[in-house]
């Protein structure tokens, strides 16, 4: 298992840290600040991400609504060293699965791996039901809009141009794209990846952060 661990104390991180590897010898931890600029790629290829909720410069909150915009399947526990009902509703409508004080050890092994199959933490959603939930209120929101996008070094064909509204819907499900246009998931990647490159970032999920965060 590779856990990805966002904390800004290097003390709290390596408490937490070493008493996990105590109860899961197997498994592997990466610790990050969280100014990193690409703590959010990083995150999403965890397995689960321990996030802090008080980071600088952008709080566990917002880096957690923007992992859940383009990623539907890795879990997230928010972390606090303060009373918990402070973070609780805005870590929840950020796309989390659960939300514990550090202090709380003892109940991380449990949590992880309630998580990592794929569960959550009563009064929250799963992932892949919170990242259905934000995407869908970036469109009706209207944060998913085209000028947010630098411009393009060629015009996107008709495919594509359907491809990338279908993203506007769906983030970079491919599958669920591939159901909507009657086309087989290996398609739809490919369109997903001209668009990324026609765009000048990278990669479909990039496309997606450009759609949530307007840069």
């Amino acid at each position: 298992m590779h856990l990805m661990m966002v904390e800004n104390d290097p003390r709290a991180a390596e408490n937490i840290g070493s008493y996990l590897k105590l109860q899961r010898p197997d498994i592997r931890i990466h610790a990050l600040r969280g100014n990193e600029h690409d703590v959010v790629e990083q995150c999403d290829a965890s397995d689960i991400v321990l996030l802090d909720m008080h980071l600088i410069p952008q709080s566990g909150p917002e880096l957690c609504r923007q992992l859940r915009a383009i990623n539907d399947h890795t879990p997230v526990l928010g972390m606090t060293c303060i009373a918990m009902e402070y973070y609780l509703d805005e870590i929840t409508a950020a796309g989390a699965q659960g939300l514990i004080q550090k202090e709380q050890l003892i109940s991380m092994p449990k949590l992880i791996e309630l998580l990592v199959h794929g569960g959550a933490m009563r009064g929250f959603r799963t992932a892949r039901d919170a990242h259905t939930a934000i995407v869908e209120e970036m469109n009706q929101t209207g944060e998913a809009t085209l000028h947010t996008l630098p411009p393009l070094s060629n015009p996107l064909t008709p495919q594509e141009q359907e491809t990338f509204a279908l993203m506007r819907q769906y983030g970079a499900d491919s599958a669920a794209i591939a159901a909507h246009m009657g086309l087989s998931a290996s398609t739809v990647r490919g369109y997903m990846r001209n668009i990324a490159a026609k765009y000048g970032v990278g990669s479909p999920k990039n496309v997606v952060r450009l759609l949530l965060n307007g840069r």
